[in-house]
């Protein structure tokens, strides 16, 4: 990681869970923001208990879209810019690619950029027995590679947000110029 990485560390929050704590998605996910930090992420967890407390949760808010809408007239509206990896669990397997492609679309439709690799976890194969503990390390993989790319996506993008403010600013020099003479 380079100095301008360390100052500019990306910042993932992992959301999700259902409302019982300890929940299998919510260790799912631990293990993936565990992948982010090893990238080098800051990182926070929203867990299903905290979002329940949480007034768009309430049934007067039909989706997470209608929630979404306040950011439309943000300098980054929606998920503009943001990667987005992406976690399924489910108890069989009928479900998971299923549910994993429609959160894509979701992503894209918000103007986000889904990850490369997402992760699909059967829970009635796999088992996490404790916050650190899970039954098969090849899921542990998948979710590591989740968060990693989740924060070396962040990474480049502001890497990217950077180097093109940097060339604009560049571009405007000689305009700057003109006008203080």
């Amino acid at each position: 990681m380079t100095a301008f990485d360390l100052h500019r560390r990306p910042f993932v929050v992992g959301i999700g869970g259902t409302t019982r704590a300890a929940s299998s998605t919510e260790r799912a996910l631990s293990f993936a923001l565990r992948g982010a930090q090893a990238a080098g992420a800051r990182t926070r967890l929203f867990d299903g208990p905290f979002l329940h407390t949480l007034p768009h949760y309430a049934p007067e808010h039909k989706t997470l879209t209608d929630a979404q809408r306040e950011l439309r007239a943000d300098d980054r509206p929606y998920l503009d810019g943001r990667a987005v990896g992406l976690i399924v669990t489910a108890y069989g397997w009928q479900a998971a690619g299923t549910v994993l492609t429609s959160l894509r679309s979701i992503v894209h439709a918000l103007r986000g950029w889904p990850t490369p690799f997402g992760a699909t976890v059967n829970t009635l194969e796999t088992r996490f027995d404790s916050a650190e503990s899970c039954s098969d390390p090849k899921v542990v993989a998948q979710l590591e590679t989740v968060g990693t790319q989740a924060a070396e996506f962040a990474l480049a993008f502001a890497s990217h947000r950077a180097a093109s403010h940097a060339a604009s600013v560049d571009a405007l020099a000689p305009v700057l110029k003109i006008a203080n003479q």
